[in-house]
């Protein structure tokens, strides 16, 4: 076994070396073994706009595990910006992002319930992406029509959700 992640149901290790199922928007050309990660090793851009993700069925329990995640920062890196470009419309009553700086991907939010302020950035709101994608394959967050790595399928609450997790480490505002 070369390496291994966690799997999000079972939380058994899963080898690195079983091929992933590659799925999404984007033209990906190669073998079944072809991965997002060969394509960095070897050098090959793609377009961040074309998302895909990688899953793997989990030899433990047979359900598929979601890799993208694990796939280091580039992914989360741009999801996070694309969530955030959706400020300060997707704001909700109780936090709302009453200042924002789109080149440097800083927000200001302003929680109305506790009279506080805090400051998100772009890194903050990719780091909060493993948690949130887990609590949802948990079943502890749920939403209407969310796809999983697929920006276009989040609204507000997903959203909202997301920077909640960010700012606060969990969801406290329904």
């Amino acid at each position: 076994m070369t390496g291994y992640i966690i799997c999000h149901q079972c939380k058994k290790k899963i080898p690195t070396d079983i091929p992933p199922k590659i799925s999404g928007k984007a033209l990906v050309r190669g073998s079944y073994e072809t991965s997002i990660k060969s394509f960095r090793e070897e050098g090959v851009e793609w377009d961040a706009y074309s998302s895909w993700k990688e899953t793997v069925e989990c030899p433990h329990c047979h359900k598929e595990t979601s890799l993208w995640v694990e796939e280091g920062n580039v992914e989360r890196d741009c999801m996070a910006k694309d969530i955030m470009e959706n400020y300060p419309e997707y704001s909700s009553s109780y936090l709302l992002c009453d200042k924002w700086d789109y080149d440097n991907g800083i927000f200001r939010f302003y929680d109305t319930e506790e009279d506080k302020r805090y400051t998100v950035t772009l890194s903050d709101v990719a780091a909060a992406l493993p948690k949130f994608e887990r609590l949802v394959l948990e079943g502890r967050l749920k939403f209407y029509e969310l796809e999983l790595g697929d920006v276009g399928s989040y609204d507000a609450f997903v959203t909202d959700a997301i920077v909640q997790i960010a700012i606060f480490g969990e969801v406290i505002y329904s």
